[in-house]
């Protein structure tokens, strides 16, 4: 977040904080998305049908669960994989030199300017 919202003017920050909040609600559902399928592929389908239909879950039935938290594993480990798969991605992307502000780090200069736009408007 504060990557973002750094490398964002200020006049623009609140639309960035809105992509930035847009995109964590997507990966958050896409995760859903990917995760259960993985999860349920796992459990045959007679078995999910009798969970699912007579019901009473899995803690009756030992194959069941057992099926189950193997998915679990498996989406886990995939969404591990993904993570470190952009953790890389991230530390490879160019980053701001140390020494050198940002063009719009000076917040008086751009305040001023706009205070002379808005003066030569009256």
């Amino acid at each position: 977040t504060n990557a973002i919202m750094s490398s964002v003017p200020p006049y623009r920050r609140g639309m960035a904080a809105g992509v930035n909040a847009m995109l964590g609600n997507t990966g958050q559902m896409l995760s859903i998305t990917i995760a259960f399928p993985i999860v349920l592929s796992r459990i045959p389908q007679d078995l999910m049908m009798k969970i699912f239909l007579d019901g009473g879950g899995m803690g009756s039935n030992s194959g069941a669960l057992t099926a189950f938290m193997d998915g679990v594993r498996e989406a886990f480990l995939f969404s591990f994989t993904l993570m470190l798969i952009a953790a890389v991605i991230s530390a490879l992307r160019p980053g701001t030199s140390h020494g050198r502000k940002p063009e719009h780090a000076n917040v008086a200069a751009v305040s001023a300017e706009i205070e002379t736009l808005m003066a030569g408007n009256d």
